[in-house]
């Protein structure tokens, strides 16, 4: 697994550092227990890009990440073949608590619209990644949403999976989709993080979980599929420092 840096904004605003630390070590415990997460022999460095092969990216890494399954299966597969054809190994890498997931909030996937699912501060307000696209509080539906991704990418001959970037900010913990979470997992209503030290213990002990859950469940799937193929697919949490 990589290194985690978790560091302040300049502001040194902490209402906006995301829950990562803890979800980060714990998870890296879990996945060392459970997966072999070593890099395959010979690939040591790597590098990200969400386009085909041209010239003025091929930096001679070990590996490429292919970053974005994108709307088009046939696109996706070029990318990834322009790649293969280089003589890189082909990594998959997608963000797991925010993406170009439309349509997954649109209705595409299942039929029903998923906005109820976005993170959202005290005022109300949903917390956005970027046009359309918000943090996302896991459940049921999303990792199954996740797991059509995967496969997709798994299908396309990728050898490993990176699922970045497990964040859910501090200043979230205030929407329907948090709170029915909170009754499932503490079997009691919702109390609103700010009001006392053991609710906002309580909503980041959530917060962690919920995390810490979709992932393992959509890992157990990367590696049972892969198994099914006669393939060793590896899983990555790649996080970031600001």
């Amino acid at each position: 697994m990589y290194p985690l840096y978790l560091t302040k904004y300049k502001t040194m605003d902490q209402t906006k550092i995301p829950l990562l630390a803890m979800l980060f070590l714990l998870f890296s415990s879990y996945c060392g227990a459970q997966y072999q997460t070593t890099v395959h022999s010979g690939e040591r460095t790597t590098f990200q890009t969400g386009s085909s092969w041209r010239p003025e990216l091929d930096v001679r890494s070990d590996a490429v990440m292919v970053y974005g399954i994108g709307s088009s299966e046939t696109e996706f597969r070029q990318r990834v073949k322009s790649w293969k054809d280089r003589g890189y190994a082909v990594h998959f890498m997608t963000g797991i608590s925010w993406g170009g997931y439309h349509d997954y909030f649109n209705g595409k996937f299942d039929g029903k619209k998923h906005f109820e699912n976005s993170q959202v501060d005290i005022k109300g307000d949903t917390i956005w990644h970027g046009s359309k696209v918000p943090y996302i509080v896991p459940n049921e539906s999303y990792a199954n949403y996740i797991k059509t991704i995967v496969k997709r990418a798994i299908d396309a001959g990728v050898t490993a999976i990176f699922l970045e970037e497990p964040e859910f900010w501090t200043q979230a913990g205030y929407s329907d989709s948090f709170k029915t979470e909170w009754q499932h997992y503490y079997g009691k209503p919702w109390i609103a993080q700010h009001t006392s030290p053991e609710a906002t213990y309580l909503s980041s002990k959530l917060k962690y979980q919920l995390y810490f859950n979709v992932l393992k469940e959509v890992f157990t799937y990367i590696k049972a599929y892969s198994k099914d193929i006669r393939r060793d697919v590896k899983c990555y949490v790649p996080t970031h420092f600001f």
